[in-house]
């Protein structure tokens, strides 16, 4: 199965054109056509599709930021006279140009320059197309023949976890549960997502009060990571009491998942196994108290997925998530032309038999490469030579058809996108042993990895047709690096640093220039 068979094709409008020798690509090119873009017309909802309609609400959930477009009228108008009509053609708000863009969309990979405006990509092509974009009060950024990319979406996070951690790391905080606390951790996560180009991520174990605060950075317009929360699955009424379905909310804050514990982990002898570990013969792990009895867990959760809402699973051993299957098996049975995008966490140890059945349910899997490489360095010890070699097998995962999110379990791991990317295709284990990879064979190569960070991110939270890559319609989610990825020794990758992050339009982080 293809990449963009996997994660969806991205969309566009149906104005897309490109160049004859495909070298570069635009879309609504205000120096190519003229004609006027009506109601009725096919480019007309194709434009609609990606267009975000914001509450009106005395306190929204995201209200409009700064130079967001300001209603679906002016989208339509704007695309529509720069593809044709009598209107002049629209100026940018923001172009990159002279850039080495990687776009994450399978049917134009390549391009030099992007031009946006508000929230949204609207052009990306060669210097030359996207220069007709250019208008007197345009903000132009000179990449320099750096690598642009579609902003890193992280599926799997602990935000105010990272966050607290972050904060005792920098000052001495009596209590971290006062109001002022917790706003300072939440500050100092977004800052340093920010500055490591990570721009949208899912938010595991939210609780109460968490959503409280994030719903305040975003009545502030301050948040500039776009989250997706999942509380945990045994609070589930609290949302589907107020009829909260998945993916709801707004463009930088939704609700509608639930994350639960199947078992534990590996470290602690609570993952759960089919067979004993090799060091502790007398124990294959064990459920978490939240999943015994497992039945009641199944009543919880199918009432849960009957009401609309999005599942996560943490399972890491193969029992665990062999139970996990059974029970997406059974929920889908119920009706299986509902799209669930059912998901399971970590997936670090599967039975054979299970990888197909990741494909054949299309669940996804959450997985945290930089895991591998920490675990790499005593699994077998824990184990056995033969079960840990099996693990973390995202090289099997995809090419029976699985589907891959990326992320970091933050704070549990770094969220350094280049160090996932470093352990996704190398395998290098942390402690030195293992420099050609531990069990090589399951890399991934660079461009997989960064489409599952991407796009197979955006995928797991229903949101591929809005961000996960570069392409006119979509949010205007981007990083620079230093160094183009794709052209550097894989080794050479934790080197790579951001020089400027965007989300929606607006810089959200720039380095300091030496």
């Amino acid at each position: 199965m293809s990449t963009s068979a996997r994660y969806g094709r991205p969309r566009r409008s149906r104005a897309y054109t490109s160049s004859k020798d495909g070298a570069s690509r635009t879309v609504c090119s205000p120096a190519r056509t003229r004609r006027s873009l009506v109601v009725d017309s096919p480019d007309f909802h194709a434009v609609m599709r990606h267009a975000t309609i914001e509450p009106d609400r005395g306190r929204p959930l995201a209200p409009r930021r700064r130079g967001a477009l300001p209603s679906l009228g002016f989208l339509a108008t704007i695309v529509g006279s720069s593809c044709g009509g009598g209107l002049p053609a629209p100026a940018a708000d923001f172009l990159i140009t002279n850039a080495t863009v990687w776009t994450a969309d399978p049917d134009h990979p390549r391009a030099e320059a992007i031009a946006m405006i508000g929230a949204r990509i609207v052009a990306v092509g060669s210097n030359d197309e996207i220069a007709a974009w250019q208008g007197p009060d345009t903000s132009v950024v000179d990449g320099a023949g750096q690598l642009v990319l579609p902003g890193f979406n992280d599926a799997h996070i602990h935000l105010m976890q990272a966050g607290r951690r972050l904060l005792d790391e920098d000052e001495q905080v009596e209590d971290a549960t006062t109001p002022d606390a917790r706003r300072a951790a939440g500050e100092r996560a977004l800052a340093h997502a920010a500055r490591l180009g990570v721009t949208s991520a899912t938010d595991m174990g939210t609780t109460a009060d968490d959503v409280a605060l994030f719903m305040e950075f975003a009545a502030e317009d301050a948040l500039t990571l776009r989250l997706y929360l999942a509380p945990m699955e045994t609070d589930w009424q609290d949302q589907a009491n107020v009829g909260i379905r998945r993916a709801f909310g707004s463009a930088f804050l939704r609700l509608g998942a639930l994350k639960g514990y199947v078992d534990g982990s590996v470290e602690s002898s609570t993952a759960l196994f089919f067979e004993p570990y090799g060091d502790a013969p007398g124990s294959t792990g064990m459920l978490t108290e939240e999943f015994t009895p497992f039945e009641d867990a199944h009543t919880r959760l199918s009432s849960a997925d009957a009401s609309g809402l999005q599942i996560a699973l943490h399972a890491v051993g193969d029992r665990a998530v062999s139970m996990a299957l059974d029970l997406y098996e059974e929920l889908s049975a119920i009706d299986p032309t509902r799209d669930r995008r059912l998901r399971i966490e970590h997936a670090q140890h599967l039975a054979d038999a299970d990888f197909d059945r990741f494909a054949e349910l299309e669940v996804i899997a959450s997985v945290q490469p930089y895991r591998a490489v920490d675990d790499g360095r005593w699994a077998e010890d824990r184990l056995g030579s033969e079960r840990a070699r099996a693990g973390a097998a995202f090289r099997t995962l995809l090419d029976r058809g699985g589907r891959l999110a990326l992320g970091t379990d933050w704070d549990g791991g770094p969220l350094d996108p280049m160090l996932t990317l470093h352990a996704a295709v190398t395998r290098a284990t942390l402690d030195g042993a293992h420099p050609d990879g531990w069990i090589p064979a399951q890399t991934l190569t660079l461009e997989e990895a960064v489409t599952a960070y991407t796009l197979g991110s955006a995928y797991a939270e229903f949101q591929e047709s809005d961000k996960g890559s570069i392409t006119v319609g979509k949010l205007a989610d981007l990083v620079m690096l230093d160094a183009d990825i794709f052209a550097i020794d894989p080794t050479d990758l934790p080197t790579v640093s951001v020089v400027t992050t965007i989300v929606g339009g607006r810089v959200v982080y720039a380095a300091e220039t030496p």
